[in-house]
Order: structure tokens, then sequence, then C-alpha cells
């Protein structure tokens, strides 16, 4: 368990130091139950920002979400269990991106 938590550690601040200094895109991945969506909730709140963990079953959906959050003034938005879309819906979300 020693060894976990200073990894997870060095990962929040390697995304945390990318977010800082670049526009990015980036997809975290890893084992059930390894911590990732502990780690994306914590981004959000050191970013004051929404954690979507909620499965959009339609592109427009996620359109108007999207277009709702950057109206609020929100750059970064944070989606958890991406794995469960399938390819148009990523394809989306990486157009959105942009």
């Amino acid at each position: 368990m020693s060894k976990i938590i200073p990894f997870r550690e060095e990962i929040f601040h390697q995304i945390n130091q990318i977010l800082e200094s670049q526009k990015a895109f980036i997809f975290l991945w890893g084992k059930s139950g390894s911590g990732k969506s502990v780690l994306l909730q914590r981004l959000a709140k050191k970013y004051n920002v929404d954690f979507i963990n909620e499965n959009f079953k339609d592109q427009s959906f996620l359109k108007e979400k999207i277009e709702f959050l950057i109206s609020q003034g929100q750059s970064l938005i944070i989606l958890d269990e991406v794995g469960m879309y399938d390819y148009a819906m990523l394809e989306s979300i990486r157009i959105y991106s942009d």
C-alpha cells in the first residue's frame, strides 16, 4: 500500500502540470479499483469543475452538456467511465476537445 499512494500522488501532479501548462486531452485508464475515479474527483475539486460520471446515450446530450459547461466558463471537463462509450461517442468527445 505504501507504494500505491506515492504513485497516485505522482500521477496527480503530472496531470496537474499538463493541465496548467497547455491545452490537453487526457485519457486515464487502469484496472477496476485502481483509483482512477478518485483521482478524477480530486482534480475536479482542485479546479472547481463538474465531475461527470453519467453515461450519455446520445451524442446530442453530450454536445448539450459540453456546450452548457463551456457557456458557464468551464474550460476543463472531466468525464468518468468513458470505457462504456462506443467508438462514435469517443470520436465526438475527441472532436469537442478541440
